[in-house]
């Protein structure tokens, strides 16, 4: 089946239910693999946490210990490049916007989703708190390599965001909603449950499908409430794919610096 061909293919994420349960369970056996910079495999990217432009919503600014170079395990790399070349006859690339993340980063996300909770929420209540947060952001605590602890998915290089955008204008598709926006429209599924849809619906509807698509041939899973996360490696691409594989998968991305 060509790439093209998935746009008529619904997308299934992870239910939200077996998401919000969480991945802390998921044994980590570190392989070690190293980290390398997409740049160096062809692969477009920007990191969105490092823009001096204010053009960053809804942060606004860089975050002090972002590196402007953007990194991953290297086997998420060359799957990156593969799924480039899939969609070459479309005049399509894939773009990053993060990948690897410094965990004083982490730290810096999970403080600001723990604000937005408090706002959005209107309540100091820790744990209902730490359950939106844990939506758009892994709590970065008790990093350990062994079941019983949460490695965050970008500290571990095995998880990257990113868009799709034409290679000639360099113009991004139109996906329906806007990176690290915390509400409904950015699950990953969000199109896929609309009961009426307008064109421009339609048309986030047939992008976000391609994305998914083209990333789940390389072995990737998608995130359930980020429609740009994609994990390889990591524990929640562990949890992901036993629910679909029905049976025991180990992660092998652990806690990784640079």
């Amino acid at each position: 089946m060509q790439i093209s061909d998935f746009r008529h293919e619904r997308i299934r994420s992870l239910p939200a239910m077996i998401h919000d349960k969480g991945y802390k369970h998921i044994e980590i056996e570190d392989n070690q693999e190293p980290l390398v910079a997409i740049e160096d495999y062809g692969i477009a990217g920007s990191c969105f946490y490092a823009r001096k432009d204010g053009l960053n919503a809804p942060y606004y600014k860089p975050f002090a210990t972002a590196e402007e170079k953007i990194y991953l395990r290297k086997t998420l790399a060359e799957k990156l490049q593969n799924a480039n070349h899939e969609l070459t006859d479309l005049g399509v690339e894939l773009f990053v916007l993060d990948g690897w993340r410094d965990l004083r980063v982490q730290v810096s996300l999970w403080q600001f989703f723990i604000a937005k909770a408090q706002k959005e929420l209107d309540t100091d209540d820790e744990n209902l708190c730490r359950e939106f947060a844990k939506k758009f952001c892994s709590e970065p605590k008790a990093i350990k390599y062994k079941s019983g602890y949460i490695c965050p998915l970008h500290v571990s290089g095995g998880a990257v965001d990113l868009i799709l955008r034409l290679k000639d204008t360099k113009e991004s598709l139109f996906m329906g909603g806007i990176f690290d926006d915390a509400s409904k429209v950015s699950a990953s599924e969000y199109y896929e449950n609309k009961r009426t849809f307008t064109d421009t619906d339609l048309s986030a509807k047939m992008n976000r499908r391609l994305l998914h698509y083209v990333m789940k041939r390389q072995g990737f899973m998608s995130h359930s409430y980020e429609w740009w996360h994609f994990d390889y490696g990591n524990q929640l691409w562990a949890l992901a794919s036993s629910y679909f594989e029905g049976k025991d998968v180990k992660a092998f991305y652990g806690y990784i610096e640079k």
